[in-house]
């Protein structure tokens, strides 16, 4: 009790300067109609901006669970794209058709919780493990190219060696005339890759489209790496080594795609 006479005292002018300037306040409002109108117009718009900025808190906090969303959707129409079937008609001379369009790639989103962007062994973890059923050697990509592939599993995570590190060795064509080789890391930037063994017979220009070949058992055809932006002649053989600038930019990620190809198993006992 004492110490709250002690305060009353001490700043009890204070309170009650602005207990009848309130008071005073409300007089002039009520009994006025033009301060009433402004009054009653400037409370809204006080609270429309606090209501506004209410609702911008709300739609960040759930940018997540929408971001979620999307990539799952994402993921379902990437699985339903004509580059994820495998075409099984085959159409003899007595007309008949064998077999139809089945699902050979399927495609699951993740998020990238890791990263390891040193020198030439890059690697990411992502948020996806055995039982959600990634395995090794499972492709990875972005919505704007490819990712990497899967190198270690546990439980709960799966660990992937980019395509920007030196072991990384990708089959990938130049889409206008499907002349293929292996996409590599030689620079140090995070955006430019080389394309080797293309024959210097196969007509090149700057800024043509380079996509996955198809020609493994990890990525589907068609899949957008990025352009060429130079090419030269190697000195040791008949080839071309092409620049290309990716569409990607690994070192900026935060969300992927990890592509299932449920007919690995039976390629890879025909190859053996």
């Amino acid at each position: 009790m004492k110490n709250l006479l002690r305060d009353f005292k001490k700043f009890g002018g204070i309170f009650s300067f602005l207990v009848l300037e309130g008071f005073c306040f409300i007089l002039i409002v009520y009994f006025n109609h033009d301060k009433q109108l402004i009054a009653i117009s400037s409370a809204n718009t006080y609270l429309g901006v606090t209501v506004e900025k209410a609702d911008d808190i709300a739609k960040y906090l759930n940018l997540g669970k929408v971001n979620k969303e999307l990539q799952e959707e994402n993921a379902e129409l990437l699985s339903k794209m004509p580059n994820s079937f495998y075409e099984g008609n085959i159409q003899g001379a007595d007309s008949l058709e064998m077999g139809g369009l089945e699902q050979q790639f399927k495609y699951w989103p993740a998020k990238v919780i890791n990263k390891t962007m040193i020198g030439g062994h890059n690697t990411i973890t992502l948020n996806l493990g055995t039982k959600h059923g990634v395995e090794k050697r499972m492709g990875v990509v972005s919505n704007l190219g490819i990712v990497g592939i899967v190198v270690d599993v546990s439980e709960r995570f799966s660990k992937v060696m980019t395509i920007l590190h030196r072991q990384s060795s990708i089959s990938a064509s130049i889409k206008r005339n499907n002349y293929f080789g292996s996409l590599v890391w030689q620079s140090t930037e995070p955006t430019l890759m080389a394309l080797t063994a293309i024959p210097l017979h196969a007509k090149l220009e700057i800024g043509d489209t380079i996509q996955t070949s198809g020609y493994s058992n990890i990525f589907p055809e068609g899949i957008p790496i990025g352009k060429v932006e130079s090419y030269n002649r190697e000195t040791s053989d008949n080839n071309y080594t092409i620049q290309v600038r990716l569409f990607n930019d690994i070192s900026n990620l935060h969300y992927a795609y990890i592509i299932k190809n449920k007919m690995l198993e039976d390629l890879e006992k025909l190859e053996d």
